[in-house]
Parts: C-alpha cells; sequence; structure tokens
C-alpha cells in the first residue's frame, strides 16, 4: 500500500520531541505486519522511552465481476468476454466449474476471458478469485451463472391457395425465424 500509517507519542510534559522507530528503522511502516515501536524523548533536559507493539492488518478486498446478461441464447454465444476485477488492484483470476459448457480462453489470470466453444445449452458458471498478499487479505470468491438457452422460433406458411377435397396433393412451404426454409 501507499498509505504511510503514524503513531503519535504523548508527553508529560506535553510537547517534548520524540524520536520514534518501527523495528529499528525511523521510516513508518507502509505495509502489514507487527513493528515493535520505541518512542524515545529527544530533549536536553528530559529523558525517557517506551516500548509498544504497532499491528497493522491486512486490509479486505472485494471481487466484482462485470455485468452480463445471465442467459444468453446459444445462437449468440461464439466468443463472450467476461472480467472481474478487485477493489484492491490485484489481479482476479477467473475459472469455470467442471460442469460448464463452455470454454475460458485468454488471459485469465488478469481477470479476464473469453467463453467460447459453447455447442450446448446448459450453465457456464464462471469464478472470480484473488488470493491476496503481504497487504490484502484473500478476497471471498465471486461467481457468476450464466443460462444458455435455445431460442424460441416461430415457423410461418406460405399463403395457400383453396384447396379442395379431390384436389391432386399440393406442396407447403415455410420459413422458420431461425433462418431455415422448407
Amino acid at each position: 500500500s501507499t498509505n504511510v500509517l503514524k503513531v503519535d507519542a504523548v508527553t508529560v510534559p506535553a510537547g517534548l520531541n520524540v524520536v520514534l522507530t518501527y523495528d529499528g528503522l525511523t521510516n513508518r511502516p507502509t505495509s502489514a505486519g507487527s513493528f515493535t515501536v520505541i518512542g524515545a524523548i529527544n530533549e536536553a533536559n528530559y529523558e525517557g522511552s517506551a516500548t509498544n507493539t504497532f499491528l497493522v492488518n491486512k486490509a479486505s478486498q472485494v471481487i466484482t465481476i462485470a455485468p452480463m446478461t445471465n442467459s444468453i441464447p446459444l445462437k449468440d454465444l461464439t466468443n463472450v468476454v467476461v472480467s472481474a476485477s478487485s477493489d484492491s488492484g490485484l489481479p482476479v483470476s477467473l475459472s469455470l466449474d467442471t460442469n460448464s459448457v463452455a470454454v475460458l480462453s485468454g488471459a485469465t489470470n488478469n481477470g479476464s476471458g473469453v467463453l467460447n466453444n459453447i455447442q450446448q445449452t446448459g450453465n457456464v458458471y464462471l469464478r472470480a478469485s484473488q488470493a491476496g498478499n503481504g497487504n490484502y487479505q484473500a478476497a471471498s470468491d465471486a461467481a457468476l451463472t450464466i443460462n444458455v438457452v435455445k431460442l424460441n422460433q416461430s415457423i410461418t406458411f406460405n399463403t395457400l391457395p383453396a384447396q379442395v377435397y379431390t384436389n391432386a396433393p399440393f406442396t407447403l412451404s415455410a420459413s422458420a425465424s431461425s433462418g431455415g426454409r422448407w
């Protein structure tokens, strides 16, 4: 983190100069951890010191999967871009559960990927994770289920001429909203 954490020292009498060290260093901590802090009075007429422990806890983080519809028609699924991010700025890993009807490809360790090879209806189970580091706790996984569905289609018959029971067989022709013709 770029946040500089500060310890304040209070003296009696008030206002005395105090030199603080953190594990023996004068630089203040910029990361999580446990630090031994020593405050030593730096005055000509006063002396004294105190020691304490300064604990900097890891920060929490939250993963967000970029919004997308939870139901996608099979015909529209050739390459679907998916992405996720963490509010910590750390890279997020994407994965699919084993019973997903898609394959995840691309740079899946930087929070983005592409769902492809979707050839059947069913569910795609996307999972985003971030393991944490020295300053951030592991995030709770984020999950998204996408239902891959078949579209309803309509079939339209061309106009039929009037027929009489005794007429010879005739040809029907029709077209489907999916583009098929018969």
